[in-house]
C-alpha cells in the first residue's frame, strides 16, 4: 500500500511561515536523493497548488540550516491548471538561467496568458536572444506543469 509522504513530515522540526505552511502541507514527496556523506538532499515534490520557486528556495535554505545540511534542493511539479499562477519573476528566471543576456531584454516586460500561450511584450528589443531560450523554457514548463506552452515574444516593430 502506497502512502504519500509530505515534505513537512520529512522535516518535522521545520515550521514555515503561515501562507507557506498551507502550501507545503499539501506538497507530497515524489522522489528524494539523499547523500549522507556530503549532507546533500534533493527532493522532488508534487503540490496541488502553485508554490513559487523563491518560496521553495527559502524553505530549503531554512530547513538546511535547521538540520545541518550542506544543501537541500526542493523542486515542485504542479497541476496544469496552476500554470497561469507562475510569477513573472520566475518566468524571467527560466530565461536568464539559459542566457544571462535575457535579463536586460526582459526588464519591464509585460507577461500575459491566453490559454496555454504566454505572451511576452518587451519594452525594447532582444527578441532573438529570448527566442533561442524558448525551447528550453517550454521544456521546463512542460516538466513542472505538464503543459505544452506556446511562447510568443512581441518586440521591436511588433510593439504598438
Amino acid at each position: 500500500m502506497n502512502q504519500e509522504v509530505f515534505i513537512l513530515n520529512m522535516f518535522p522540526d521545520y515550521v514555515p511561515p503561515e501562507p507557506l505552511e498551507k502550501l507545503l502541507s499539501q506538497a507530497a514527496i515524489v522522489a528524494a536523493d539523499i547523500d549522507p556523506a556530503s549532507r546533500k538532499i534533493s527532493v522532488a515534490l508534487h503540490a496541488p497548488r502553485y508554490i513559487p520557486q523563491r518560496l521553495l528556495n527559502q524553505a530549503a535554505q531554512d530547513i538546511a540550516g535547521l538540520y545541518g545540511l550542506q544543501t537541500l534542493e526542493l523542486v515542485a511539479t504542479h497541476p496544469t491548471q496552476e500554470l497561469q499562477q507562475i510569477e513573472p519573476e520566475e518566468l524571467m528566471g527560466l530565461f536568464v538561467a539559459r542566457n544571462s543576456m535575457c535579463r536586460g531584454a526582459l526588464a519591464g516586460a509585460q507577461w500575459s496568458w491566453e490559454g496555454n500561450t504566454l505572451n511576452i511584450h518587451l519594452v525594447a528589443n532582444g527578441k532573438a536572444s529570448l527566442e533561442e531560450c524558448v525551447p528550453a523554457v517550454r521544456n521546463d514548463l512542460l516538466q513542472r506543469f505538464s503543459a505544452d506552452v506556446e511562447i510568443r515574444i512581441h518586440a521591436g516593430e511588433d510593439l504598438e
